[in-house]
This record gives structure tokens, C-alpha cells and sequence, in this order.
């Protein structure tokens, strides 16, 4: 992905949450982790008093997360595992990109969405973190008991 990819569909995902986001919105953020073909999304805003508020956007900008993230994926590198958008208002937006850190969870994702993860985007093992390696063996076990 070009940097002027990266941009406009870094653009997008701020107009989706522009778009979408509660009357009176200070900040927000947009939380969005994946493995394998499993994925989770969150939207929040704050408004005028400080209150945290839930809301959905439109299904392309899940879309475009994913988009984003298997676009970004480097060859013995893999792919991100959780980016953060936070946003102010007017028009202030910031993209961060975890290769590293294992994704937090609302709901507890199977073992096997690990050895997924590993099947779409393999990594050198210079780019594969311990609680990695400690999930795809876990995946290994869980895949020869005939789990899959």
C-alpha cells in the first residue's frame, strides 16, 4: 500500500466516524483487532459532558480496517493485530498500527484463529512474539485433537 493509499483510506475511516458519530462529539475512538478471519470492532465518542457513548458506523469502514490490514501485511513481518483511531474535533485524527501486543478481547476468540492468523501471514521468528508462538502451539494441540 502507497502512503497516498494509506491516506485516503485512512480519510475514509475519519469521515465514516465523522458521519456516524453522536451530536456534540469531543473525541472519539475506533478499536479494531483481528486474527486470523476473526475480528472485532468498537466505535465511541465523548460528548459534551464527558459521557462515553457506544455507536455503530457503516459496515465499509469494517471493511476498510480489513482492507487496510492485509494491504500493510509484510512478508515474514505479518499483519497488525489491533488499530487504534483516535480522533477530536474537528478533524484531528491519529492511526496507531500493534504489531506486537496480543489483542484484547470483548468476547474470548478460539485457538484456532491463531493458526489461521499464521496460515494468511506468517512471520520470521524475529517477528513473532512469545504469547504468539505460546497460541499457535496451543492451536497445534487443539488442531491434532481434531478440533478444526
Amino acid at each position: 500500500m502507497t502512503d497516498s493509499d494509506l491516506v485516503e483510506v485512512s480519510q475514509k475511516i475519519g469521515a465514516a466516524f465523522v458521519s456516524a458519530a453522536p451530536d456534540g462529539w469531543r473525541t472519539g475512538e475506533m478499536l479494531f483487532v483481528q486474527v486470523g478471519k476473526t475480528s472485532e470492532f468498537q466505535a465511541s465518542a465523548r460528548v459534551g459532558d464527558g459521557l462515553s457513548v457506544p455507536f455503530r458506523v457503516a459496515p465499509t469502514t469494517v471493511r476498510a480496517f480489513h482492507k487496510l490490514r492485509t494491504s500493510m501485511a509484510e512478508p515474514g513481518r505479518g499483519a497488525w493485530f489491533t488499530a487504534r483511531c483516535q480522533l477530536e474535533a474537528p478533524g484531528k485524527m491519529k492511526l496507531d498500527f500493534d504489531y506486537d501486543n496480543e489483542p484484547e478481547w470483548s468476547t474470548p476468540t478460539s485457538v484456532g484463529h491463531y493458526l489461521e492468523e499464521w496460515e494468511r501471514h506468517p512471520r520470521d521468528p524475529e517477528h513473532t512474539p512469545e504469547w504468539l508462538a505460546e497460541r499457535l502451539r496451543q492451536a497445534h494441540e487443539w488442531d491434532a485433537q481434531g478440533s478444526r
